[in-house]
């Protein structure tokens, strides 16, 4: 049957809506002896990007204002492969120069979304 999402793919409707272009670079190593992160080149990805304000509290009680909501598949731009990435990986919204690394964001919280079968389905980001 046309039209139906079959397990373990993103459904065509969710993935319409990735129209916009963003930067990821995850951590790739130390750059030195005090634990500095060394990073990847920027990676584009395709993505929605959302204006939400939030306060997140951390697991230490700290809080922390994100502004924006990343829905992505994570796939890379250029050949559809899936990028792995965690609390440390930098992201830049469309429009910001990913050469300029003051412009990237960290993540307060990922989260996995989920099809109708209980399966991953795409990765939702708040910065």
């Amino acid at each position: 049957m046309s039209g139906q999402v079959r397990q373990g793919e993103l459904d065509p409707q969710l993935r319409d809506q990735f129209q916009q272009t963003i930067n990821i670079s995850t951590g790739s190593g130390l750059a030195d002896a005090f634990g500095t992160i060394s990073y990847a080149a920027p990676i584009e990805v395709l993505a929605r990007v959302e204006e939400d304000r939030q306060v997140i509290e951390s697991q230490t009680g700290n809080e922390r204002t994100t502004t924006h909501r990343i829905c992505t598949e994570g796939r890379r731009k250029d050949n559809g492969n899936l990028i792995a990435f965690g609390m440390r990986t930098r992201f830049w919204l469309p429009g910001d120069d990913p050469s300029n690394s003051k412009l990237a964001r960290e993540p307060a919280g990922i989260y996995d979304g989920v099809d109708e079968f209980g399966s991953f389905s795409h990765f939702e980001v708040l910065v």
